[in-house]
């Protein structure tokens, strides 16, 4: 199998985490189909506190007791990033849920 990408399955709340940003006016890039990946999507919009648009770079898992892969792990501290559940300094983040993005957007509390 040398030479050939490694896909891996997406998670089961992908497809609905995705149509359902897409939904309410988000950019949504999926990126999850890539080999040796470290994320799923990027999402792209307009931040309610600063007002400018910015992406964010998310990893999604399907709770909170879901396991990162090697890659993950690597991937968020290589960023600088202690714990993927909470939103640092980097734009990047681990979501279970549409409501998990919206929040790091100042959509909702």
């Amino acid at each position: 199998m040398s030479g050939r990408p490694r896909y891996t399955q997406k998670d089961t709340n992908h497809k609905d985490i995705v149509d359902e940003l897409e939904a309410l006016g988000y950019t949504v890039i999926d990126v999850a189909n890539l080999a040796n990946r470290a994320l799923d999507v990027f999402v792209g919009g307009h931040h309610h506190a600063t007002r400018a648009w910015v992406w964010v770079q998310v990893e999604i898992k399907p709770d909170r007791k879901a396991r990162f892969t090697k890659n993950e792990k690597l991937y968020f501290a290589e960023m600088g990033i202690v714990d993927p559940w909470k939103a640092g300094d980097v734009a990047i983040i681990a979501a279970t849920s549409t409501e998990d993005v919206l929040r790091w957007f100042g959509a909702i509390k």
